[in-house]
Order: C-alpha cells, then structure tokens, then sequence
C-alpha cells in the first residue's frame, strides 16, 4: 500500500479523535478498496457503517458516541463543524446527561439535535429537531453537548420522569455545572406546563426531588472547604461590629445551636419549650381581637369626634382671610406680649396672683 494513503488516512484521523469515515476518506483521495486494504492489515478497524478507527482509541468508552456523531454529517470535517456546532449537531437529551455525568438515566440510544429534520436509518440513533442558540452549547470531551440546564429542559420536554431529572438537576449543582438562578431562568418559559408557578419553583422542585433541598444546600455548603471559608468571613466582618457583648451572646447562641444538632435529648428539649411557649400565647393571641381591636377603634373615633371637621377648619381660615380680624388678631397678640412683659419686669408670676386675687 502506497505512503501517501496512510498518511493521508492517519492525518485524516488524527484530528477526529482517531476516527475517519468513508466519505471524508474519499474526499482525500483514499478508495473504498483501500479502506478495506487498510482494515485487514489491522490499521484501521470498521467500528459502523461508514466509520472506522485507528486501533490505538478502541478502548475510548465514548467511541460509540463519536462515531454516530461523525457519521450525522460523514463528508464534513470536525473542525468545520465544530466551528458552528448548533448546525452540525448537538449532543442532547440523556446522551447529553450521560456525557456530562449527571443523573443515572439509561442512554440506550444516541441523542443528538439538529435545527432541520433527520431522516435516518442508523441504529441506535434518535435525532430530535430543536432550535439551539450559541448558550445553549458547550464541548465536552471535544464533543458538542448542550448545557447542563438546557439538557434538563429537554428532558422535561422529552416526558422523563421527574424524579431522575431531578437527580440529574441536583448533580449539576453538586458539581458546579449548575447555578440556581441560571436554572431557574432556563426553565421559565416552560415552569406552567408542568405545574409550577415560575422558573424558581420549578428548580427548586427539581432540587428537592434530587435531594437538595434548602436544608441539604445549607448542609453542603457548610460542609465544603469553599462554604466553610465563606461563613468563616461573614463571621468576622459581623463580629467586627459588634460589642465584646453582643459577640458572646452570638457565640452563646451558636454553642447552644451545635449542641442542639449533636444532642437529642436538647433537641428535645427545645421542642418542648416551643410547645410551651406555644401554649402560652394561644390564649394572649386568642383574647388579642376581642380586647386591642375595639379600644383601637373607639381610640380612632374619640381622636375623630375631637378634631375639627373640614367645614369648621373652612370657615376659620376664611375668617383669618378677612383683614379686619387680621388687625384685631395683631393687636391682641401684641397686646399680651406687652402684659408678660410687664408681669416679667415686676416679678409676679401670673399663677399667684391669681391665687392670691382668689383668696382676697
């Protein structure tokens, strides 16, 4: 067999992950009788129908998975396609989970989207039709896979159970691959159709269903170095203003709250204290309408009966209006100012002398 054929193959397949297909072969200028040559001098190996394989990446566990992603467009280069990956197909669906190791779903079959309609008779491949945008891709492996939230809303739209996508949810945000709030945004349009008032409630179901609920985030974070050192700094910029005082009672209440966690019998304990406190106030909270409501609503109408109403208020001002009352009003209050005066040089205190006047 001639050089320039398997330099041309081995080329060919060095940049596809030790992989070429027949029709690529071909545009390179190899034959289908030389493919074959090849294959039985143990250089390549059929692995599908149009694919084959350099012997050094058959033990490659996602080999299945590369080879029917090549053969969706065999004539096409991988670094063509890979430059505009939502036309060149997409891993998806639980293919997509299983590449990126989230959930337990069984990948019987190869999933792959593509924009336009796929006819295809290739075993073990199911291609769905979806409009993908730039965000909702991502490489991994050197395969192109939609995002960990985008594969959640396939699935979702795909009809999978709740509870393994649930699973699938919870290990993206395990493993950095998932923020809530980027969930929640992604599952927003579709949060209705399945039951949910928006897109946080949603992902906050398919947390809870996976085992992260707020009680096993806050379990996780505190249990991570990351989560740790972040507690351990809001602690010390909190306690940086705050009274040696205040910071004991904080460092009181922590024990106590590590003691409760650790103890049952405190946490028994404090189960009934709440019980107790419950009982108490249920009569105080019970006889709180009957008494504070009615004294603040007689309170309100003895406040409204004392003030003037809108008319009276009217007529006052328009009395003020009158320039006459004005000049009688002026000299009245000059009139009393020159009294305290008087009464201020002479050193009589109004209210004695009224006294004394009365005793008289």
């Amino acid at each position: 067999m001639r050089t320039a054929v398997l330099t041309a193959a081995t080329d060919l397949a060095a940049g596809q992950w030790g992989l070429l297909t027949t029709a690529q072969a071909q545009s390179a200028g190899i034959s289908r009788m030389q493919l074959t040559r090849m294959v039985e001098a143990g250089i390549l190996e059929r692995i599908a129908h149009g694919v084959y394989a350099t012997p050094a990446v058959l033990g490659d566990e996602l080999l299945p998975l590369r080879a029917t992603w090549l053969a969706l467009q065999a004539a096409r280069p991988m670094v063509e396609r890979l430059a505009d990956p939502t036309r060149a197909g997409v891993v998806s669906h639980a293919s997509a989970a299983a590449l990126h190791r989230l959930g337990d779903l069984v990948a019987d079959e190869h999933e792959l989207t593509l924009p336009h309609r796929y006819q295809s008779t290739r075993a073990g491949l199911r291609v769905h039709r979806g409009d993908l945008l730039p965000g909702d891709v991502t490489v991994v492996a050197g395969l192109p896979v939609t995002t960990a939230p985008r594969t959640i809303v396939d699935l979702l739209g795909a009809g999978y159970d709740l509870e393994h996508i649930g699973q699938v949810a919870a290990d993206g945000v395990r493993q950095n691959l998932i923020e809530g709030r980027s969930l929640a945004i992604a599952l927003e349009p579709i949060a209705r159709r399945h039951g949910a008032a928006d897109g946080q409630a949603l992902a906050g179901q398919l947390l809870e269903l996976g085992g992260l609920g707020l009680g096993d985030l806050g379990a996780q974070v505190t249990s991570s170095q990351a989560g740790r050192d972040l507690v351990a700094l809001l602690g010390d910029r909190l306690t940086a203003s705050m009274s040696p005082e205040a910071v004991r009672t904080v460092e009181d209440l922590v024990a106590l709250a590590n003691a409760a966690a650790a103890s049952p019998e405190v946490q028994a304990a404090m189960t009934q204290l709440v019980e107790q406190a419950r009982t108490i106030m249920e009569p105080i909270n019970a006889g709180l309408p009957r008494t504070v409501t009615p004294a603040v609503a007689v309170m309100r109408a003895s406040l409204a009966a004392a003030l003037p109403s809108p008319e009276t208020r009217a007529r006052t001002f328009t009395r003020f209006d009158d320039l006459t009352n004005q000049a009688a009003l002026t000299q009245l209050v000059d009139a009393l100012r020159v009294h305290s005066e008087l009464m201020a040089r002479a050193g009589v205190d109004d209210d004695v002398e009224h006294v004394d006047e009365e005793a008289r």
